[in-house]
């Protein structure tokens, strides 16, 4: 695991309300950290993970939460849903959607790292 609740809580969200709930937000860090993995972001110390990567781990993990209850409101009859800049909308482009705000947040939190232009110029070849 390379975040936890407690990071989850106390620092992404400042002790605000979770979008996440407690027990199911190992699910959703493991998910979000093989989504991130995926542009084999070479970390200097593979011991040490820096915030920014658990800042990411973060907020994909609430975009991959969101977008698991489509069906669900699907069904209720509900288009679109925006949470804090970040909108998913339930139809033949959510998927694609998906991806592009799972790019954007990693982008959001490694824009003044090293790892930012290696995200960037992989980016372009993973889908």
């Amino acid at each position: 695991m390379y975040t936890t609740w407690e990071f989850y809580n106390e620092v992404y969200l400042f002790n605000s309300p979770p979008l996440i709930q407690e027990n199911l937000f190992p699910k959703y860090a493991q998910r979000a950290w093989e989504r991130i993995n995926k542009w084999n972001l070479e970390f200097d110390d593979d011991w040490v993970i820096p915030i920014y990567i658990e800042m990411s781990i973060c907020g994909v993990a609430e975009l991959l939460y969101l977008s698991s209850t489509t069906q669900e409101q699907r069904m209720a009859g509900v288009r679109s849903y925006s949470n804090d800049g970040y909108s998913v909308s339930f139809g033949e482009t959510a998927t694609m959607e998906l991806e592009i705000n799972i790019r954007n947040v990693i982008s959001k939190y490694i824009a003044f790292t090293p790892y930012h232009n290696q995200f960037v110029s992989s980016a372009v070849n993973v889908r």
